[in-house]
């Protein structure tokens, strides 16, 4: 028995001796590949970005550190290839080494768009009345610079530019102009804004119009690298009557400080100046923009670009910009000037020499205020005693370098109506006429006037201003066939009781009067029904009334 155990052991000792000269024998057949993804420009991990290795087509996806590994692969070249969203696809070779696992890291550039353009509209409908409108080309990719072309544009209208360049993130405007003595009827076309090979239509419409023309010179205000000041001229070119313009609400651009004035009329013929004013504070490239006047059915657009300097020109700002309105009761206000990137010499002037306002000094000298903080006050004081009617404008004109500003100056006062000027006639020596007042209501007129009817007796019966044997017309000439009008208690003129005794008032308004119109002539017949008084005239006249607001 005891023999038996010793050979048990043996054999045991034997057996694991055997074992483990084998495993040392043993040779590793597979190994591994592991590696880290990251963003090429800041470094950073990239989380589940894919990685597919081949041959075999093993795929799996980075950890939230960027990390990624293949374990247990047949020794050899293999392609480690590695894709993200937003990213340009790369790709490795390495080496499987058995028993070792190879390192791979992959860095990942981000894709870079192409430019895009996208057109603001791509019709323009001009109706039968406008003759420019606008469009704009706009760069919507994130890189690169879209070069265009304007192509197929018929003669009866201009583009303007023909052709450009556009940045990342900003747009360019195109003003199409119709030449409307070329549209002798409704027409049609299609311009193409080319770029890159790609072609962009504009569908283009025009109704043969009436006669009506009014321009702007120019249409693209440049105030180049160095100008703070330029003027646009406005022109009723063919439209009879009055024009009413005005320039649209322009807030919105920052750079523009000014735009004065900022409404009018023009007659037929007639030219207005519109002075446009910058700020360069602020302006880091060149940059443009569109102001819009209304003039009758049109909007016409105004280009107004500015390049850019990098050294600061030197300026004078004048506060408050534009106009000083000193309304019915306001005597005094103070103008500031303030001299920025240089020093001036200045003049000051009242436009016209008024007498109704005066300016406390004429000249001086500007420090520049970056480096002193010094500014320049003038006072202005309004004299309503010296004002020869109910308003009265002028300017404050301030000179320093090339720099020429112009403050516009308005006051009124209370408006004295007198009458003396007008002529009236009675129908009868019993009949005492008077003008009571002529005034404007909006675009209407009222007159109101007053009969006393001093020896008579009672009239019962009275007509005044019977239609078709009245006449009423203007300084301008335009005469006046709708009217309304009363008389003491009637509303319509026409058989009114005239009582003798008592002052008597009756009122004739008239509609639609245009705004230019200074006097006004009302010739009223009179007559008496159911054989009442005989007048010795047949109406009554007031001729050459002026009118007052």
């Amino acid at each position: 028995m005891k023999s038996l155990n010793i050979f048990t052991i043996f054999t045991c000792l034997f057996c694991c001796l055997l074992t483990v000269g084998c495993s040392e024998d043993e040779v590793p057949t597979f190994g591994g590949v592991y590696g880290i993804v990251s963003d090429s420009e800041t470094g950073s991990a990239l989380r589940n970005a894919e990685v597919v290795l081949s041959p075999g087509n093993l795929s799996t996806v980075t950890g939230v550190d960027g990390h990624f590994e293949f374990k247990d692969l047949d020794p050899g070249q293999v392609k480690v290839q590695v894709s993200s969203a937003g990213y340009v696809t790369d790709s490795r070779q390495v080496t499987v080494v058995p028993g070792m696992s190879s390192q791979c890291d992959i860095s990942l550039k981000k894709e870079v768009k192409e430019a895009r353009l996208k057109l603001s509209s791509t019709s323009l409908d001009f109706g039968s009345e406008q003759s420019s409108l606008s469009f704009s080309i706009q760069n919507t990719g994130n890189s690169g610079t879209v070069k265009w072309q304007i192509m197929d544009a018929p003669d009866w209208m201009t583009v303007s530019p023909l052709k450009g360049e556009t940045a990342v993130g900003k747009s360019s405007a195109v003003v199409v102009t119709l030449n409307r003595a070329l549209i002798k009827k409704d027409e049609s076309a299609t311009i193409r804004v080319v770029t890159d090979g790609e072609s962009f239509p504009v569908d283009i419409s025009a109704k043969a119009g009436t006669n009506f023309s009014f321009s702007i010179t120019p249409e693209n205000l440049s105030f180049g690298t160095d100008a703070t000041i330029r003027k646009i001229t406005l022109r009723n070119e063919t439209y009879n009557g009055t024009l009413q313009w005005k320039i649209q609400d322009y807030s919105s651009i920052k750079w523009i400080s000014s735009v004065h004035p900022l409404s009018g009329s023009l007659g037929k013929g007639e030219s207005a100046e519109v002075t446009v004013t910058i700020d360069r504070r602020g302006i880091t490239q060149k940059t443009s923009a569109t102001i819009y006047v209304e003039a009758g059915p049109k909007v016409i657009p105004v280009i107004v670009t500015c390049d850019y300097s990098e050294k600061p020109k030197a300026y004078v700002e004048v506060s408050p910009s534009g106009q000083i309105d000193f309304g019915m009761d306001k005597t005094s206000a103070t103008v500031t000037l303030k001299a920025h990137y240089g020093s001036f010499a200045y003049t000051a002037e009242l436009e016209g020499s008024p007498v109704w306002v005066s300016l406390d000094k004429t000249s001086g000298s500007l420090e520049d205020y970056e480096t002193s903080g010094k500014t320049e006050p003038l006072t202005l004081s309004v004299d309503r005693t010296k004002m020869s009617s109910s308003e009265a404008e002028s300017a404050l004109i301030v000179r320093a370098g090339n720099d020429v500003l112009r403050v516009a100056l308005k006051a009124s006062r209370e408006q004295a109506e007198d009458y003396s000027s007008a002529t009236v006639i009675s129908c009868d020596s019993r009949i005492d006429v008077k003008i009571l007042s002529c005034k404007w209501s909006g675009t209407s007129v009222v007159f109101n006037y007053s009969l006393t009817n001093t020896g008579l007796g009672d009239l019962h019966d009275f007509s005044i201003g019977s239609r078709g044997y009245s006449t009423i017309y203007d300084d301008k000439g335009n005469e006046y066939t709708s009217w309304t009008i009363t008389f003491r208690d009637d509303d319509d003129g026409y058989y009114a009781r005239f009582p003798e005794g008592p002052e008597c008032k009756g009122t004739i308004t008239i509609k639609n009067v245009p705004s230019d119109v200074k006097t006004l002539t009302y010739l009223l017949s009179v007559y008496c029904a159911n054989g009442g008084a005989k007048f010795s005239g047949d109406r009554i006249s007031f001729k050459n009334v002026p009118v007052y607001d």
